[in-house]
């Protein structure tokens, strides 16, 4: 389903095929909304970042959502809580050696030891991200196929609302929750080699 058929659908479900209250734009904002709470939990989408391994820190991106798993030199760092190191009483930018763990800041990812500025090993950071912002209807839904229609189910909930029927938007916007409920549940899976609490994606 690609941005022009759900218009196109909305549209007519609200009857205004015409787009006289259904703009375009807001048909294109709602997808955007949409695509945020599907990537917010279900963690999605994911992006690959590959820097050598001594230029960190790696400055967190703003479509980061969360890390997901990073290698150094194909090896997986364990994740480390910045107060579990602390509590370990070191200081992490005096120790020059090869990583074993990475942790984040306010608005980077470091890695303990820390590594040489020299080192050109690759640190490999995989973490789920945010969609592009559609800005026309060439712009591919970025969440996976069987996403598709909680996207749909989304707009139409706001396409609804907009044209003041509001117990087809209530109906909507159930549906949006029951089945993004089950997608979470349905795409959560540990993705680490090493053992770490997580977010249950059913908490949001």
């Amino acid at each position: 389903m690609d941005v022009a058929t759900i218009a196109n659908k909305v549209k007519r479900s609200v009857g205004d095929s015409g787009g006289i209250l259904i703009k375009d734009a807001d048909i294109w904002g709602w997808i955007d909304e949409a695509q945020i709470e599907i990537l917010r939990v279900t963690g999605a989408l994911t992006t690959e970042a590959s820097i050598p391994a001594g230029t960190v820190p790696w400055n967190i991106p703003a479509t980061w959502i969360k890390t997901k798993r990073v290698t150094y030199d194909g090896n997986p760092l364990k994740l480390i809580e910045l107060e579990a190191l602390d509590s370990l009483n070191i200081k992490p930018p005096d120790a020059k050696d090869t990583p074993t763990m990475y942790y984040h800041t306010a608005s980077t990812i470091r890695l303990y030891p820390e590594p040489n500025a020299s080192d050109t090993k690759a640190l490999v950071i995989f973490y789920s991200s945010f969609a592009a912002t559609i800005t026309s209807a060439a712009v591919p839904i970025a969440v996976p196929p069987s996403n598709h229609v909680d996207v749909l189910n989304y707009v139409l909930m706001r396409a609804y609302e907009k044209s003041g029927n509001k117990d087809q938007s209530r109906f909507s916007d159930q549906s949006f929750a029951q089945n993004l409920s089950q997608r979470a549940f349905d795409t959560f899976q540990p993705d680490d080699n090493y053992p770490v609490i997580r977010d249950d994606p059913r908490d949001f």
